[in-house]
């Protein structure tokens, strides 16, 4: 199986990064990034929640300011924004999930090398994540109708969040190259 040629570019970007991870002989047999799309998937249910939220909030805001007798230059103006403002500010935060979910789908890579499998997180506090032999038999893999999928790696003292690979694409055969992992 060979990298993915679209995030090669993306890795080219941490080769520096990745070379540091690898052992003398290690070598990348896979690697790839989640697709954005399995990131969003939960996200579209937080943004329609955020849009009744905002509607709610600024329909409250709105009969409020239409009742004050003297405007802006009413005294409760600074109290009515003081409360309705932060709300609108994590309305405005929950409406932009899918943008957040996306940044960080782009940060994650997936890399299979012949000793274990990896998961690298970049940005300002770049983490990795490794798994060796036991924690690669029992995979469960989960897969779509379109070929792709998840792979799910047993408990391994990392958290959940980071305990899997997902989104990838042609899932069956790179949960077949990690079931091969460390058998050379």
């Amino acid at each position: 199986m060979t990298p993915d040629s679209m995030n090669a570019g993306q890795l080219a970007k941490h080769q520096d990064w990745v070379e540091s991870l690898l052992e003398a002989g290690e070598e990348v047999r896979w690697f790839s990034q989640p697709l954005p799309s399995r990131f969003v998937r939960r996200g579209w249910l937080v943004v329609l929640s955020a849009c009744f939220w905002l509607g709610s909030i600024g329909l409250g805001f709105w009969s409020r300011l239409k009742d004050l007798p003297y405007g802006i230059g009413d005294p409760e103006f600074p109290l009515i924004v003081g409360i309705f403002l932060p709300l609108m500010g994590l309305g405005a935060y929950l409406l932009t999930k899918p943008l957040r979910d996306v940044s960080r789908a782009l940060r994650i890579f997936y890399l299979v090398t012949d000793d274990r499998a990896l998961v690298l997180i970049a940005g300002k506090h770049p983490r990795s994540y490794s798994f060796f032999g036991e924690q690669l038999r029992g995979l469960v893999v989960k897969t779509e109708s379109d070929g792709t999928g998840d792979i799910l790696f047993r408990p391994a003292g990392h958290p959940a969040k980071v305990s899997r690979f997902l989104g990838v694409q042609e899932v069956l055969a790179v949960a077949e190259l990690i079931r091969g992992v460390g058998k050379h």
